[in-house]
């Protein structure tokens, strides 16, 4: 089973499966010192002081958080956060990063331990932007580990060469093996992928929810989506559902068209299709299983610590023991995502 070398991460990265303990140290270390020692790229836009200014803070708010879920978050500096400056792109990465950016908003690159941020940093956007920067920093956070791969002809997600030990020189080869609740196959299947954003995104609205009325960078944006909340309680009264009223509020936003006049919009947070089957999941299991459980939140929390933490065989069991042997793989099936989806 996949555990951590120790409880506490030093990088973003959690374990190396299938070589030998000595080697396992090693290249640990090596990302930790990835993780410590990033330089600026050449590509990479200078952050604003406020941005600098709140990154620590959302660390902080992070350890606090990240308790309840089994583990003690790791403090992600600021260098590791790149901002990307379009002006200085090709046009083919231009191509590449808009293409990718219709995806996501962000990624986290765990070879390069950072977190690239396909999002502007703008006025009236912040909110946003500290929504996307939190969900990738759940990422980091989150069980990470790589295996050792054989196929020198390609296929492999990092190589590690000359890696020295005792005089001796090595080239070691590394795939994705899990990331949060996903588990990557060789063929580049990732089991429960959906599932895993599914659950970071919640993670997301609970950590924003709780934290973002203290950050001074987004003031005036949540005191306009309190406000409207508010409207929302007052117009609907005792029948507005709270907790699902905040899910699908992540922002809004006031627009001018193209006639001079404006518009407000609410705007969803993502993967609502994902976390709407995941919630789907959730009710059905504490149906099934409600004399072991006090809440729905319970059950959640037993995805959200299996992300974390990598332990996967509490939710498993639950899965098995509510709807048969192999379910818990048809699970992971159903919720997989390919290379090149």
């Amino acid at each position: 089973m996949e555990q951590p070398r120790q409880n506490l991460k030093e990088s973003g990265m959690s374990r190396i499966i299938n070589v030998e303990p000595s080697d396992e140290i090693d290249i640990l270390d090596y990302f930790k010192d990835q993780f410590n020692e990033q330089t600026k790229d050449k590509l990479e836009k200078e952050h604003p002081q406020e941005l600098d200014d709140a990154v620590p803070v959302i660390n902080n708010f992070m350890k606090d958080f990240l308790k309840q879920y089994g583990i003690e978050a790791v403090n992600i500096p600021v260098k590791n956060i790149y901002l990307i400056d379009w002006s200085k792109l090709t046009e083919e990465q231009t191509q590449i990063l808009k293409k990718k950016a219709q995806e996501t908003a962000a990624l986290y690159n765990s070879a390069k331990q950072a977190i690239v941020m396909l999002l502007n940093y703008e006025d009236d956007k912040k909110l946003v932007f500290f929504q996307t920067l939190v969900h990738e920093m759940f990422h980091v956070n989150s069980f990470i580990s790589y295996t050792r791969f054989n196929n020198q002809e390609g296929g492999y997600d990092i190589k590690l060469t000359e890696r020295v030990k005792n005089d001796e020189k090595k080239t070691i080869l590394l795939k994705q093996r899990r990331i949060g609740f996903s588990v990557c196959q060789p063929d580049g299947v990732a089991y429960f992928n959906n599932l895993n954003e599914a659950v970071t995104t919640e993670l997301t609205i609970r950590f924003d929810w709780k934290y973002f009325s203290q950050l001074p960078q987004v003031a005036e944006e949540y005191k306009r989506r309190q406000d409207f909340l508010e409207e929302e309680i007052q117009t609907s009264g005792k029948k507005l559902d709270l907790d699902q009223t905040k899910r699908k509020l992540a922002n809004t936003e006031e627009k001018q068209q193209a006639d001079g006049s404006w518009i407000f919009t609410v705007n969803p947070y993502p993967y609502s299709d994902e976390r709407k089957n995941l919630y789907k999941l959730i009710d059905d299991l504490f149906e099934k299983n409600e004399s072991e459980f006090s809440s729905k939140e319970e059950i959640f929390n037993l995805f959200a610590m299996a992300a974390m933490t990598g332990k996967l065989l509490p939710i498993a069991k639950l899965i098995e023991k509510t709807y048969g042997k192999g379910s818990f793989r048809n699970l992971g099936e159903k919720t997989a995502k390919k290379d090149g989806d």
